[in-house]
């Protein structure tokens, strides 16, 4: 293997490990209703999700923006859980 190769090598490794670590805050959640399209074009879809939080089983209720298809009882993958959109108008 070339040394370009070998140092695309080691670049390729480290990335793989970032992701694994980032994945330690990943937090699932379920879509109760579809709200509206949203976007210049309509290509997202708002939606609001519920998913359970750890401190005594409460339940939370958040406003999402969606890209891609998605229907009621669908499961998300949410990388930030805190951050709310804003209501359609």
């Amino acid at each position: 293997m070339s040394k370009k190769g070998a140092k695309n090598q080691g670049k390729k490794a480290n990335a793989e490990e970032e992701v694994a670590a980032s994945d330690e805050k990943i937090v699932l959640a379920t879509v109760l209703e579809i709200l509206g399209r949203t976007g210049s074009r309509g290509q997202v879809t708002q939606v609001r999700v519920s998913f359970a939080e750890g401190e005594h089983g409460k339940f939370r209720r958040l406003i999402r923006n969606v890209r891609g298809p998605v229907q009621k009882d669908d499961m998300l993958v949410l990388l930030e859980s805190e951050r709310e959109a804003r209501r359609l108008r």
